[in-house]
């Protein structure tokens, strides 16, 4: 999101304005989630704009969530995925700022995770199953990032600091993989929703997302698990076929 200046360095009044607009979208939240009686929210990332945030004390988690979210209707949990934007900055400081509890309602207790909830008023049970889909795919999010640098949107060590943990990405990209096949096997939720930053299909300026569609389409549509975990399977060879072919960076 943007705050009263992080997105300035975009030379378009979109975004020199977006604050203003976020806010107002905020309200307009607050007002929905008051009349449907949401008992949580999905922050689907790209959380904090251009280049994430430097630490757990970073003003912007003050500036662009907590005082623009204050409606009492959205004092409920929120559960957070990371963006593209938030690899770029420090994206284990927002994983900290909730393991640190510095607000309850932020939760991020690690890069990709699960929860499940009880529906409300029935004897039914919700699973989120929440994916990073920038490890999964970092080399789409690393292009994005290059073109950030060529319009002068962030700083070419921007992209430095990224390409300095470029292996961690690519080790937990596997291990990612596996959990998700072992997370939707065990599942016996009677309601099993899996999401994450990059869209499915988008009709916006970056299009839809490529090989990483196969899992959450499969999540979002298929609803026998031996069905998902073999489209699991198959996203992880085609992973491993990516890395061995060199795309993969």
């Amino acid at each position: 999101g943007c705050g009263e200046t992080n997105c300035d360095s975009k030379h378009d009044s979109n975004h020199h304005n977006a604050g203003l607009t976020q806010a107002a979208v905020g309200k307009e939240m607050g007002k929905a989630a008051e009349e449907v009686g949401s008992s949580f929210v999905l922050a689907m990332g790209d959380n904090f704009y251009f280049a994430g945030v430097k630490d757990v004390t970073d003003p912007l988690f003050q500036s662009v969530w907590q005082t623009r979210f204050m409606q009492h209707s959205l004092m409920t949990p929120w559960f957070v995925c990371l963006g593209n934007h938030d690899h770029y900055g420090n994206a284990k400081a927002q994983i900290d700022f909730s393991k640190l509890g510095m607000d309850p309602r932020w939760v991020l207790p690690s890069y990709y995770y699960t929860t499940v909830r009880e529906i409300p008023g029935t004897s039914r049970t919700l699973q989120l199953v929440v994916l990073d889909t920038v490890i999964l795919d970092e080399g789409y999010a690393r292009e994005m990032l290059v073109e950030k640098v060529a319009g002068g949107v962030v700083s070419a060590q921007v992209l430095t600091e990224f390409d300095a943990t470029s292996h961690v990405r690519k080790s937990a990209a596997v291990d990612q993989l596996d959990w998700i096949e072992a997370t939707l096997m065990e599942s016996s939720a009677d309601w099993l929703i899996v999401l994450g930053h990059y869209p499915v299909f988008s009709g916006g300026e970056h299009g839809s997302t490529s090989w990483t569609t196969v899992i959450i389409m499969g999540a979002q549509c298929v609803l026998l698990v031996g069905v998902l975990v073999w489209i699991a399977h198959i996203a992880r060879r085609a992973l491993d076929e990516k890395r061995a072919a060199g795309e993969l960076r």
